[in-house]
């Protein structure tokens, strides 16, 4: 190769992919100082074998390069040849023990091409080389140091001196000993096998401290070229000094928790007090600096925390100590005068009363109708959404094609829910769930009426409506009154009042003669959702329950916490 200048990063050839396909693959580049690199990689940053040559090559001057790789998952497996002679070479990463072979962007493996002069990365000038390129070899084993000199032309085969011995010792047992060569294709077979065991391993991204660790400075005004004193790992003195700590990420969670940090158990019951009031102690969930809000009862946040620290940070305890306080088993029914006084409960003067979340709602209507999973773990699942979603967002060809998962993943807990940031669960962000952009401990609250109307045509409460019309017609009894009492009971927890069993009963008296009259309709509002109907039950009852159940989902104490 001759190349013609130098560049910060120059692909003489290799397979490595970009990055939706992990850069995985081998490339043989020159770095921003013309040295010789060779990177054989299963994903970058650092799952790769990474060497660089201490001396650089020459502009405008043709060189012979040439490298190889025993196999063995280690750097030091890799020789770099410059004109037939061994470099020497500096590490940057020794840590591969997966396959390098390429995969496309949907990360199934894939033959890519050896591409010559520039890199399978997007824009057309990463990677680019600049110069003549001649005599591309690609052979499939291991050369010895002595074959790869033969071929640049240095002849050693009956040289004397020690080098040349050494090399032809190395060509001898490489390819002439018996003993060598059954013991090397027994290594390469275990570790073929290992390779194959771990492959099949998924991993998760886990952050690990940096050797040397990098310098941090406080940056004038917050910007990143304008660094002023260096500062050293730290937390808040104030809280409670940073001392006898490592001062890496092992010694922050040992001073989060350390029992005389008084701001961790706070912050901890602080929210779960939220999760059952729907107000904070302290209102700034996400603030306890002085910007954020001052605690309304400061005592009970002390106890409660130091509650929590004694019971060994147990949380089952702390939310069984809260769920069956007086204050939270209090009616939410207020006075006129109760809540004019206190229009947001900051006297805690009576029980919570706010709109459960997302996942809650859809939960209680699965639960009511039979249908919710209680299976805890696993991966996550995708319940049904709009047609083509997906397909208008093209950050990745992974995920294009949406494809509901089937049976009873389509009805785990909504905590199981597959999450993309670009395109979450349009019937979750109806209902203010978080598109998972940023890290949020206070979702907003609002009141639409897009959340009516998913509730009333969503595919997943519309078969919910039909599998709990279907359990109240086999357990309700004969009485119709009976039936639609049951199915309110499900989904809230008490009984219909007179008045509002005499509304129910008109509207299903109304849906009955509409679907006994229109059996087409009956029929394809029984065919919403994957669940299979039970066909031994009258499928005109069954549509009219459906329709009932479902405007029952509509009502405010079905998705309103009291």
């Amino acid at each position: 190769m001759k190349p013609d200048k130098k560049e910060a990063y120059s692909v003489i050839l290799g397979n490595a992919g970009g990055k939706n396909s992990h850069w995985r693959g081998y490339e043989l580049f020159l770095d921003e100082n013309n040295r010789v690199s060779v990177r054989l990689t299963h994903g970058l940053p650092d799952h790769c074998l990474h060497v660089t040559t201490h001396d650089s090559i020459p502009i405008n001057q043709w060189s012979h390069l040439m490298f190889t790789y025993d196999g063995s998952s280690k750097a030091e497996g890799i020789k770099v040849y410059v004109d037939g002679k061994a470099s020497g070479l500096q590490t940057h990463y020794s840590r591969l023990y997966k396959s390098i072979r390429t995969i496309d962007d949907t990360l199934k493996v894939e033959a890519q091409a050896v591409r010559v002069g520039r890199s399978y990365r997007g824009a057309l000038d990463v990677g680019l080389y600049e110069g003549a390129v001649d005599e591309i070899r690609i052979y499939q084993r291991k050369l010895s140091g002595l074959e790869v000199a033969s071929i640049a032309g240095i002849n050693l085969w009956e040289g004397s001196d020690q080098e040349a011995q050494a090399l032809q010792s190395e060509y001898i047992l490489q390819n002439h000993d018996p003993r060598y060569r059954h013991i090397l294709n027994e290594l390469n077979r275990l570790r073929r096998e290992e390779h194959a065991t771990l492959d099949t391993v998924p991993e998760v991204m886990v952050m690990r401290e940096k050797h040397p660790p990098r310098k941090t400075y406080v940056l004038d005004r917050g910007m990143y070229d304008a660094p002023r004193e260096e500062v050293q790992a730290g937390a808040i003195a104030r809280a409670l000094p940073f001392e006898g700590f490592p001062p890496n990420r092992l010694g922050l969670a040992q001073w989060m928790l350390h029992p005389d940090n008084p701001l961790t158990a706070r912050v901890a019951v602080n929210r779960y007090w939220h999760m059952f009031f729907g107000r904070g102690i302290v209102a700034s969930l996400e603030d306890f600096g002085n910007q954020g809000d001052l605690p309304t009862h400061p005592q009970l946040l002390d106890w409660l925390a130091l509650e929590f620290v004694n019971a060994d940070w147990d949380v089952k305890a702390l939310l069984r100590l809260i769920a069956t306080s007086a204050t939270y088993r209090q009616t939410s029914v207020a006075s006129k005068e109760l809540r004019e006084r206190d229009p947001d409960n900051l006297l805690l003067a009576r029980g919570p009363s706010h709109r459960l979340p997302a996942e809650m709602i859809r939960d209680n209507a699965l639960a009511a109708s039979g249908l919710l999973v209680d299976k805890i773990g696993g991966p996550s699942v995708k319940t049904y959404q709009p047609e083509g979603l997906w397909s208008k967002t093209h950050f990745s060809r992974l995920l294009v094609d949406y494809e509901p998962d089937q049976e009873d993943k389509l009805y785990r807990r909504s905590m199981y829910t597959f999450i993309r940031r670009t395109a979450p669960p349009p019937s979750m962000m109806v209902m203010d769930a978080s598109d998972r952009n940023m890290c949020i401990v206070r979702r907003q609250r609002t009141s639409t009426p897009l959340q009516a109307l998913l509730l009333l045509n969503e595919p997943q409460m519309i078969e919910a409506a039909r599998l709990v019309a279907e359990r109240v017609i086999r357990e309700g009894g004969e009485s119709s009154d009976a039936q639609l009492n049951l199915a309110f009971r499900l989904l809230s927890s008490r009984d219909l009042k007179q008045e509002e069993l005499s509304l129910m009963r008109e509207l299903y008296r109304q849906e009955l003669l509409k679907y006994q009259e229109d059996k087409a309709g009956a029929e394809e509002l029984l065919q919403v959702g994957d669940y299979r109907r039970d066909t031994s039950l009258p499928t005109a009852e069954v549509a009219a329950l459906t329709a009932v159940t479902n405007i029952m989902m509509n009502y405010d104490e079905i998705y309103t916490k009291r």
